[in-house]
């Protein structure tokens, strides 16, 4: 099966060549995808064109190739790139996508995505367990109740799309709500979301700590 790699630099407040433990959180995310042995290449998908050849610097040990794409438009096609990318991605068997947001989830992770894939499902997410807890709240701010959790999951990447599933840009859960039945694996609890400088200093203080 030929499988494309694709990277998405999807978070507005975060500057993705942010280091944490001296590795830019791109460069994580790219190595993370080519560590599977499976792709030659990485398409990278950047929204901010004037960021193209700070990227690029940055990656250049890395196969990637950088893509203009209105990440926030993600389904419309507008001359944004998503259109060549789309063509690139369609001579593909698969997608893989992975979120510089999941920039610290294992590798092992993604090597149960692929499995998954293999297994013939067509779209693979990682999930871990919903720990806080959650309540129902009014639009006037009052708590009416506590939320069940026990059904609830946290959606990670890289998360994995057969070409023929509807657009494989669009992320697991619009395309579950769309009627695609998405397979899960076991996530990264250990892995923080990174969208803010106040995660990636926490981040920071976590991967300290592990190596004390």
């Amino acid at each position: 099966m030929d499988v494309a790699a694709v990277v998405v630099c999807n978070a507005p407040e975060l500057d993705v060549l942010t280091p944490i433990g001296g590795v830019p959180l791109l460069v994580r995310a790219v190595e993370t995808l080519l560590g599977a042995g499976e792709f030659g290449r990485v398409h990278v998908l950047v929204g901010a064109l004037d960021q193209h050849a700070r990227l690029s610097d940055a990656c250049s040990a890395l196969p990637i190739m950088l893509h203009p794409h209105a990440l926030q438009r993600v389904g419309a096609t507008s001359g944004d790139g998503s259109d060549t990318l789309r063509r690139t991605i369609g001579a593909f068997d698969a997608v893989v996508i992975h979120d510089v947001t999941w920039a610290l989830v294992d590798s092992a992770v993604l090597s149960a995505v692929l499995a998954g894939l293999a297994d013939g499902h067509d779209a693979v997410a990682p999930v871990v367990p919903l720990t806080d807890t959650v309540k129902d709240v009014t639009p006037s701010g009052l708590v009416t109740g506590t939320a069940d959790r026990d059904g609830l999951r946290v959606v990670q990447t890289p998360q994995a799309f057969r070409s023929v599933v509807l657009d494989p840009l669009r992320p697991a859960p619009a395309l579950a709500a769309a009627g695609v039945v998405v397979h899960t694996v076991a996530g990264d609890p250990a892995a923080l979301p990174l969208r803010t400088g106040d995660d990636i200093e926490l981040a920071r203080a976590v991967l300290r700590g592990e190596q004390a």
